[in-house]
């Protein structure tokens, strides 16, 4: 280790913590300092045994020891040579490394360190890094030595804790070895019993599973027919759905008939429309013929030819007329005949609905059926699959019976077993116990 190199102790949470109470000096010199202010501090105070040496940050770097300046101290010839301010003589190798702990580090550790040094005239504390003070070689010795005398007292009570215990446990030990025996007795007798309702369940149990498979049998038989029945079921609720879409169709194409109907209706009375306008025309063409055959009279022989042609003319509205009366008889007929049409096709769209709804009420009914016979399905299924189970259960049952039997005689054994080891740890307890109290 260099000369001035500071030895630190680990730091670490203790339940048992330095008390500053143990700190004897807080003095300190820095690592700059002279010689004389050291000496000066071991002249004044002369029990004192070292002295830290800190840096400019209060941290320690080392210590002084008096036995290393003595001969300064006790010698006019150095005190005065320290005192000549022109030499100037510093700490320099005077400086030697001093174990340090932190305050934190607890009493244990603080000795442990100590220990660690031999012939360690003390030790330097600090706080968070920084100096705090020194301890001194007789201080640790007390604390030392008062620590030992509380060991020797704990250990002192630790042996009566001890004795007390085993004297305790002597008794509890005797007790236990005591039940064990009775306890091994009942569970022999347990275990016969055990063995007879073993027999008992055994055969009761193999009844149950000769009537359990039968009725396995049985629910598999009607699992068939209930998934038979729900096949069906399902064709003709497919078949309803087919005739409904079938239906649906009837109805869209009802409904198409009677909007080309209409149509047919709205173009008749257009075509009347205009008939009764063409109509309009014929009787004011013949009203103006008329007029021009009286004025052709009038004109005389000049207005013959335009007489011959108002009487064309009239001819030619008349027979218009006639033809415009002819077309809205005509438009009469296919107006009767579209209002029947119109009327059967409404009772064929009504007979649609109806069996519309009777198709959709058919499939609703078949639905519910389907899936009730599909629930029966599943439900004798699984009725069938739990009934297996049952037969397994009641079968494991059964082997776990005959287990059960073969298991009690064992356990018959180890009672007897259980009575010759709990003898066995009575004697083994007995004797650990005269061994520990001769101890």
């Amino acid at each position: 280790m260099s000369r001035g190199a500071v030895v630190w102790a680990p730091s670490e949470s203790v339940p048992d913590p330095i008390n500053e109470a143990w700190i004897k000096d807080r003095s300190s010199v820095a690592a700059g300092a002279r010689m004389l202010e050291a000496v000066q501090l071991f002249r004044a105070a002369p029990d004192l045994r070292m002295i830290a040496v800190v840096d400019v940050l209060q941290r320690p770097v080392g210590a002084l020891f008096e036995r290393d300046v003595r001969r300064l101290l006790f010698s006019p010839f150095g005190y005065a040579l320290l005192s000549n301010r022109s030499l100037a003589i510093g700490l320099g190798d005077h400086v030697l490394p001093c174990p340090v702990v932190p305050l934190d580090a607890g009493a244990g550790a603080m000795l442990a360190t100590w220990q660690e040094q031999p012939g360690a005239e003390g030790l330097i504390i600090t706080d968070k890094g920084r100096y705090l003070g020194t301890i001194d070689q007789p201080t640790l010795l007390r604390v030392a030595a008062e620590r030992d005398a509380a060991n020797s007292r704990r250990a002192g009570a630790r042996g009566a804790a001890i004795q007390q215990a085993s004297q305790v446990f002597e008794a509890e030990a005797r007790a236990l070895a005591t039940e064990l025996s009775h306890a091994s007795h009942t569970v022999a007798d347990t275990a016969l019993r055990m063995a007879e309702r073993a027999q008992q369940i055994g055969d009761g149990t193999a009844a149950v599973a000769a009537a359990t498979g039968q009725a396995s049998t049985n629910l598999a038989e009607v699992a068939e027919r209930a998934q038979t029945f729900a096949g069906a079921l399902a064709q003709v609720a497919c078949d309803t759905r087919e005739a409904r879409v079938a239906t649906e169709a009837a109805t869209e194409r009802a409904r198409a008939g009677a909007r080309q109907i209409d149509g047919l209706v709205t173009a008749a009375d257009s075509i009347g429309a205009v008939t009764a306008l063409i109509d309009e025309i014929a009787r004011r063409t013949t009203m103006l013929a008329l007029n021009a055959t009286i004025e052709a009279a009038r004109g005389g022989e000049a207005a013959r030819g335009f007489a011959v042609v108002a009487n064309e003319v009239k001819s030619l509205a008349a027979q218009t007329r006639s033809a415009a009366a002819e077309i809205t008889r005509e438009i009469h007929g296919v107006r009767d005949a579209t209002d029947s049409v119109r009327a059967s096709q409404s009772a064929l769209s009504g007979a649609i609905d109806t069996l519309d709804g009777l198709s959709a009420t058919m499939a609703e009914a078949i639905g519910e059926q389907t899936r009730a016979g599909q629930e029966i399905s599943a439900h004798v299924t699984e009725a069938s699959a739990a009934t297996d189970h049952i037969r397994s259960t009641v079968n494991n049952i059964l082997q776990g019976a005959r287990s059960a039997g073969q298991d009690a005689t064992v356990m018959s054994d180890l009672a007897v077993s259980l009575s010759t080891r709990a003898d066995e740890m009575e004697r083994h307890m007995l004797r650990f116990l005269d061994t520990l109290a001769a101890v």
